[in-house]
């Protein structure tokens, strides 16, 4: 976790995109730490099964009707999760977005 936050954290310093990076609880404060500018670590506000998943959904659908006119995408490779989200929310695979920020 706290690895691939580093790694995220590195690539918002060079990026203008907001991004907020979303885990089940609980998230040790050194990875919470890392947040700041356009980084955002957010923990999901309940535990258990889709914990995290549920708070992605909810943060994503506040987004769609709060900024219809931005862009928002989710970074996921879990298909139940893409079936949750709005039609208005692009998705990027895992993988790709790996690449992108070089980890």
């Amino acid at each position: 976790m706290a690895r691939f936050t580093q790694s995220v954290a590195e690539w918002c310093r060079t990026h203008g995109d907001d991004v907020t990076l979303v885990f089940d609880a609980p998230v040790p404060r050194s990875v919470i730490d890392l947040a700041g500018g356009n980084l955002v670590i957010a923990e999901a506000p309940r535990r258990g099964r889709n914990a995290a998943d549920d708070h992605i959904v909810d943060l994503a659908d506040g987004f769609v009707a709060n900024e219809p006119q931005d862009v928002i995408t989710v970074v996921t490779s879990d298909r139940a999760l893409r079936g949750r989200l709005d039609a208005a929310v692009t998705v990027q695979g895992v993988g790709g977005f790996r690449e992108l920020i070089g980890y």
